[in-house]
């Protein structure tokens, strides 16, 4: 079975690298959704969360408690995995992958914390059915899909950081709404 999931990996990894360095402008479209998308996406959610409301001192907190918190405690499981589990990323190694965008640990690819993280905003903000939670859904496949393309993460990787990420974020994110309820 693990075979056959690197083997995969393998050749998912190395036809999305492949396109991704074809043409400059394939390059630099996946630097910008493996690199710059998720901070213009996180910039949005803030300013979003701080001008929704008229009075953001009591609806602010309850809502970054909501959405911050399960993606905090998502970063510290993926970084327990990762100081457990020493993946190397597709460039370490002979596939002549070259990064086109910088990573401080080679050995640090499972799982993708990007994956993760945005799959946790969006599980967050899908529980509490924020208005653009599609867009989330769809900000996190662009963000993994341009990990991969980049020759930073192998897709399993992706995978598993986007399972982690949605379910304890939404698992959260129903947690908290029926403590609420609860307290009603």
């Amino acid at each position: 079975m693990l075979s056959f999931i690197a083997s995969v990996d393998l050749s998912v990894t190395s036809a999305l690298y492949a396109l991704a360095t074809s043409s400059p402008v394939f390059s630099l479209l996946a630097v910008f959704v493996a690199q710059w998308l998720p901070y213009c996406a996180i910039i949005f959610l803030v300013v979003y969360e701080f001008l929704v409301d008229d009075d953001p001192r009591t609806v602010v907190p309850a809502r970054l408690r909501r959405v911050l918190l399960p993606v905090l405690l998502v970063w510290v499981i993926v970084v327990g995995m990762k100081l457990a589990i020493h993946e190397p990323r597709p460039f370490v190694g002979e596939l002549g992958i070259v990064p086109l965008v910088g990573v401080v640990d080679p050995f640090s690819s499972f799982p993708s914390a990007h994956a993760a993280i945005f799959a946790a905003l969006f599980g967050s903000l899908w529980a509490f059915h924020v208005p653009f939670w599609r867009w989330y859904g769809v900000i996190a496949l662009a963000v993994g899909v341009g990990r991969v393309m980049t020759g930073v993460h192998w897709p399993s990787g992706v995978l598993i950081g986007f399972f982690l990420g949605f379910v304890v974020s939404f698992a959260w994110g129903r947690a908290v709404m029926f403590q609420q309820e609860k307290n009603i």
